[in-house]
Parts: structure tokens; sequence; C-alpha cells
């Protein structure tokens, strides 16, 4: 356990070393995963830091997470962080060549964007730490972009866009799915953004983003491995407090609960081998009592091969060679999507059989609760699932940054082990009633091209036909 007032005299023998800095101040600590232990501290600019030291190897991973996600997004400007998150890797007029510096040091370093957050993170060895709060201090403020590069950077998206949506059946189905189950809501956009959006983005757009996004105070730096805490501190001190903080753009504050509105269903012909199905509910965010109890409903409705609904399509009716599942809860609202493959064939009949069969499952889960043994076993798959999630040092600053930035505090990772052991049946059951309901369901249904469709919709975009 981290001594508080050891760590406050640390804030202030820091802050000594740097009296005109933006100074540190102790904020919380916390123990998660196994006696690990986390401490934060918060800037006088706005900055926010959290570290988490383990000296099991030799290696730290340094993530900074920036407040803004696709959420964030101005009308009709969907892909706008996405497509900065590229920018970003462009390099300044100090350092030109961001990945290449790390590279000779042994590093990597990659970023991702998501509906809330941009995040931008590197695994180092021992004894790179400066070297890294550096270049990364540098380009919060230094990003150096003119409109060749912005060019540049935009076809590559584009073709990222073409690649992994339009030209991919997966992409089209978790496209149409968002939008019918987010309709006029931030994630009803897909994150890399809609093509004509991403293609009349501009220079000006992405340097007024930068101005307004990119600043200490919507930012949270992770820090985890081995390192110490002092030294941390003095580090991105040295590096991040002269910049001064700045008001930044507002975002939308409260949690959305709400169902969707009423039962959907849409079918798409798509280039699949067999029909696919996707049936998803609208949930609850991050920081939702339910969202723990809709974990343990999706491992025992879909989330492994001992599931009730593997066991009926896969292995009773074999008519499903694959059932899966994700409960995601986000810092708005959240999602539980069950998604099915039928084997190639398939028919009408055998699409309307695996939808009766999931919704049947819903509903005795829901009517009835989970056997005792199911409940155990989902506990346990929860569980082991939680621990596996923690293995690096890199994975452990991805869930700390997560549950920091989605849910508001990263102090509530310590109890997530015993959340879940203490849920019971009839909060299971409750559970599912309250959010799977059959009447709030979206239902996307993809049926196989034909192939002389497929070979006539070739020939067609050839001008052949």
């Amino acid at each position: 356990m981290i001594d508080a007032k050891k760590m406050q005299s640390i804030a202030q023998r820091v802050a000594a070393v740097f009296p005109n800095l933006a100074a540190p101040e102790f904020h919380s600590s916390s123990t998660f995963g196994n006696g690990r232990s986390a401490v934060k501290f918060v800037f006088k600019n706005g900055l926010k830091l959290i570290i988490a030291p383990d000296t099991n190897a030799p290696v730290f991973s340094f993530q900074t997470w920036y407040q803004v996600g696709s959420s964030d997004e101005p009308a009709n400007r969907s892909g706008l962080p996405h497509f900065f998150e590229h920018l970003m890797f462009l390099g300044t007029k100090e350092n030109p060549k961001f990945s290449r510096i790390l590279q000779q040091v042994g590093g990597q370093d990659n970023a991702m964007t998501g509906y809330d957050y941009t995040c931008y993170f590197q695994s180092l060895p021992v004894g790179q730490l400066d070297l890294v709060a550096k270049l990364e201090a540098d380009r919060m403020t230094g990003l150096v972009l003119t409109p060749e590069q912005v060019q540049n950077e935009l076809d590559v998206v584009i073709n990222e866009r073409l690649w992994s949506v339009d030209n991919d059946p997966n992409g089209q189905l978790d496209e149409a799915l968002y939008s019918a189950l987010f309709p006029n809501h931030p994630y009803g956009a897909p994150v890399i953004g809609f093509l004509q959006d991403i293609k009349n983005l501009i220079y000006a757009d992405l340097m007024e983003f930068y101005r307004a996004r990119y600043s200490p105070e919507n930012a949270t730096i992770v820090v985890a491995g081995h390192v110490d805490v002092e030294e941390v501190l003095t580090t991105i001190l040295k590096w991040f407090g002269p910049i001064s903080g700045r008001p930044v753009a507002s975002r939308q504050a409260n949690g959305d609960e709400h169902n969707s509105g009423g039962y959907t269903r849409q079918e798409l012909l798509l280039p699949v081998s067999s029909p696919r199905l996707l049936i998803a509910w609208r949930t609850v965010p991050f920081s939702h009592p339910d969202a723990d109890v809709l974990d343990l409903a999706m491992e025992i409705l879909l989330g492994n091969e001992a599931s009730r609904v593997h066991k009926s399509l896969v292995e009773d009716l074999q008519i499903a060679s694959d059932v899966d599942a994700t409960s995601e809860s986000m810092r708005l609202g959240g999602s539980f999507v069950a998604s099915i493959t039928l084997n190639e064939g398939s028919n009408s009949a055998c699409i309307e059989k695996a939808l009766d069969v999931v919704f049947g499952h819903v509903n005795d889960l829901a009517l009835k609760g989970p056997k005792e043994r199911e409940l155990l076993r989902a506990k346990n798959l929860s569980e082991s699932d939680h621990y596996s999630s923690l293995g690096t040092a890199h994975d452990r600053g991805i869930v700390l940054g997560s549950y920091e930035l989605l849910g508001g505090d990263y102090r509530t990772l310590s109890g997530y082990v015993s959340r879940i052991q203490g849920i019971t049946a009839d909060e299971v059951s409750a559970c599912v009633k309250r959010w799977l309901n059959r009447d709030n369901a979206v239902v996307i249904i993809a049926r196989p091209f034909q192939a002389a469709a497929i070979r006539d919709e070739v020939l067609k975009k050839s001008g052949a036909l």
C-alpha cells in the first residue's frame, strides 16, 4: 500500500526543484491486481499523472491519454480525432522523426482512438523515461503540419477506411449495427469516420482541433512498469510543467442509460460465405453498477463454448459454426452484442431459428436467472480474464487509463473482483430483464451474395456491363 504522507512529501520535494513550473499535488492512491499499487498526481496546469510501479521486468510503458474521441466530433466532421491521431506521428520542428528516435533506443510506439479517448503509447527499456517524456511534451504543443502532409495522410486514412469498412463485410456490419443502435447519438458514427466526411476535412479543421483538444488540462499520463515514483514525477514536471494550461472544449458529461428506440431489423447482402447475425442492445455506461453484471450475463449466454447459446446452436441444432459476444461499456453508454455465424447453405428458416434461440435463452435467463454452476463459471472466467488483462506493463497502463477516462476514477479498478464475486443470481436476472429485452433489440443480418450477383457487380463497376 502506498503511503499518502510519503507521496505528499515527494510532490513537495519535486516542486521545490522546479519552483517556477506547474507544481504537482498528490491526489490519491489505490491497490489493484493482487497487491499492485498506483498513485495519482495532478499538476497546476491541469495535467493528470498515474504511476503504477512494478519491478518484475526492466521495461515500462508510457501512455498519454487525451479526453477526446469520436464522440467529441463537430457535426459533419466524423473521423477527425482518428485522422489527427495519424498526424501526431509526423513530428515537430525539434523532433521530426518521432517513431525512429524511439526505435533507435529499443522502443515501440503506437496509438489508438476510441469513442471517448485518443491514446498514444510507448513501450521502452529502463533508462528512457526522460527521452519519451521530452518527445510527448514536444508534440503536445509543437506539432508542425503542412497542407501537403495533411493531404498525403488523408489519402492513407481514406484507404484505411476503404480497406476496413467499405471493402470488408465485417466493417460494414459493425457500421450498420452502431448506426442503428445509437441513432442521433455520438456513438452512431464510426470512429474512423464516414467516407465523405473524411474527404471534406481541411487543414483549418485540424489545426483548430489541435489547439482546442491537445493541452495539459485535457491529458492524463499513465506510466506503468519498472519506474521510480519520484523520478517519474520529476521528469513529467521538467517537460510538461512549462506548458500552460488552457480551457478545453466542453464535452457531453452525463452517461446515457437509455435503451434503443424499439425493435430494429436490417438485412444486408454481403460477400460472406454464410449468414451472419448480430443481435444487440444498448446498455449502460462504464461507471454503472450493471456493467459488471452484464459481463456475467454475456459469459452465461454466449461468451464461451459452455454457454447456453453455443450449446444450442453449435452442438444441439448444429446450424451455427461460431457464437461470440461482447459487452462493452463506454463513457456515455454501452452495448451488448451477440454474433452468430451460421453454417454455409443456411436458409431463412435457419436464420429465424437462430434468432428464436438467442431471444429464448435471454428471456429464460431474465425470468429464471442462472444456475449456480453457470454463475460460478462466469465469475471464474471474468476473474481470470481480469488478471490476464494486467499481464504486462502496457496492459496495466491501458486498464488504468480506461478506468480513469471512461469511468472517471482509476481507483474503481481495485474492487472489480470483489464486485464480480458478490453478484447474485437475482441481480443477473433483474439486469437481463432490464436491458436485454427483445422489444429493444437491434438485429443486423448479413446474407451471402450469390456468386452470379458478385460477378455481375464486379463487371458493372469495371464497365463491362
